[in-house]
């Protein structure tokens, strides 16, 4: 009888290269989908809005995925109503969407974005739409084993790739072309690979298919924001600046509901910020917070006072960065829509895949 190979010989562990490579790209593919869908849900929620001329902004969450679909809908029910466990009860039944046909618009965008027309219904909750991208996500998967699934990262590789296939959107984050048969994202390797071990040329191969084609060139892994006042906001006593107007927001790694940046790729980041107070005879104060650790501050007195700084910082993901006023100081940073003097803005100078070896809740220090 042969010997069963062994861990530690060379077949066995440039299968285990190989896997760390396939770990890779799955992570890297859940950070593509979560951007682009996110971005997708709202484009297609503006387009709705712009398209119906709704007096406000209009959004539906009461329409479930039945609703909106009529019995014998492919890759939904079989039908007729009376045998369909989809429709099987009245507010179940198909039914146009009463938020002016808002719902209805947005099945057929999901549509429109599919490459073959043919959205999987089965795996996702329409009143959901708006609220949570991944349920978006799920109408681009294979219609078994992802209805229970909340996000990327509890999402498997196939189920990833499905998504990046079927959605024409992520067309704009590849240089191949997906619509090809051979293409980046659908390249068999390492999955359908049936023997247990592999040459070194093999593992090579591999590795940097995954190093210069996945983790290089075919995705844009840029972060960068850009915000600035344009109103005057009050800061009373350890507030943080919430800067309305944003220019620019890759990754979508700002909020501008809390004036919080949190890192979406670890790595090493600059940050500049400005301010511009009209107070009389008051202090200006700033800190640049990293995870609520004051890291660097402007400061001023009197009328028209103007400071600014800028710090580079290595980040982990996650990482939390804001503006605040420094405590018991109580001044007002002034802004107008057509004068934009306080600006918050950061951008990615480099990924490091080693950040994630940080202690936790401490913050990454400046890099001189």
């Amino acid at each position: 009888m042969a010997e069963r190979p062994r861990s530690g010989k060379p077949l066995n562990k440039n299968w285990c290269r190989c896997w760390q490579g396939v770990c890779i790209t799955q992570e890297v593919f859940a950070d593509v989908t979560t951007d682009g869908f996110g971005k997708l849900q709202g484009e297609i929620i503006e387009d709705i809005n712009t398209t119906k001329s709704f007096a406000q902004h209009t959004l539906c969450t009461s329409c479930k995925t039945p609703n909106l679909l009529p019995c014998g809908t492919k890759n939904l029910c079989k039908g007729p109503m009376r045998s369909c466990a989809s429709h099987v009860s009245p507010d179940l039944a198909y039914t146009p969407c009463k938020t002016n046909g808002f719902c209805g618009e947005f099945v057929m965008k999901l549509r429109d974005n599919h490459r073959f027309v043919s959205p999987v219904w089965k795996n996702t909750d329409a009143s959901k739409w708006c609220t949570d991208a991944w349920e978006i996500a799920k109408c681009f998967m294979s219609p078994d084993g992802y209805a229970d699934k909340a996000n990327a990262r509890e999402t498997d590789l196939n189920g990833l790739i499905s998504s990046i296939m079927n959605c024409t959107y992520f067309q704009k984050y590849f240089s191949d072309d997906l619509s090809k048969p051979e293409n980046i994202a659908e390249r068999k390797t390492l999955g359908h690979t049936r023997k247990a071990n592999m040459s070194t040329l093999t593992a090579i191969s591999f590795v940097v298919f995954i190093s210069t084609q996945v983790l290089g060139a075919a995705i844009d892994r840029s972060v960068s924001f850009s915000t600035g006042l344009t109103s005057t906001q009050y800061m009373m006593d350890d507030d943080t600046v919430v800067y309305d107007q944003v220019f620019i927001n890759d990754f979508n790694g700002y909020n501008p509901n809390t004036g919080i940046f949190t890192c979406p790729i670890p790595g090493v980041y600059i940050f500049h910020f400005h301010g511009y107070s009209t107070n009389k005879d008051t202090v200006m104060w700033l800190d640049l917070k990293h995870n609520d650790q004051q890291v660097v501050s402007v400061s001023g007195y009197n009328s028209h006072t103007v400071g600014s700084n800028t710090v580079m910082l290595k980040l982990r993901k996650q990482d939390r960065i804001q503006v605040k006023s420094r405590e018991k100081i109580q001044f007002a940073l002034f802004g107008l829509p057509t004068q934009v003097y306080s600006t918050f803005t950061g951008y990615l100078v480099h990924e490091d895949p080693n950040s994630h070896q940080m202690d936790s809740g401490s913050a990454g220090g400046i890099v001189g």
